[in-house]
């Protein structure tokens, strides 16, 4: 079911973070790019903007220092 991204890729504490369907997910970020993310579309991670359509995503659940993150695994806009 596709849903609209309320954000694009934004920076907190030099980690990155995209909302997708009100859901907070971690893009895994090495070596100044995307690290980790089947990518499915024309567009990459970092050009997706606000209220652009995307038609599934994926992620999976890690747990670092007792906090609980979903972390994208697999995105297609």
């Amino acid at each position: 079911m596709p849903t609209v991204g309320s954000e694009g890729m934004y920076d907190i504490g030099g980690r990155k973070y995209i909302d997708i369907g009100g859901l907070t997910l971690k893009v895994p970020w090495r070596y100044n790019r995307v690290n980790g993310v089947v990518v499915k579309g024309l567009k990459t991670i970092q050009e997706l903007k606000r209220g652009d359509t995307i038609k599934s995503f994926e992620f999976v659940t890690k747990k670092w220092n007792g906090e609980t993150f979903y972390v994208l695994k697999e995105i297609e806009a």
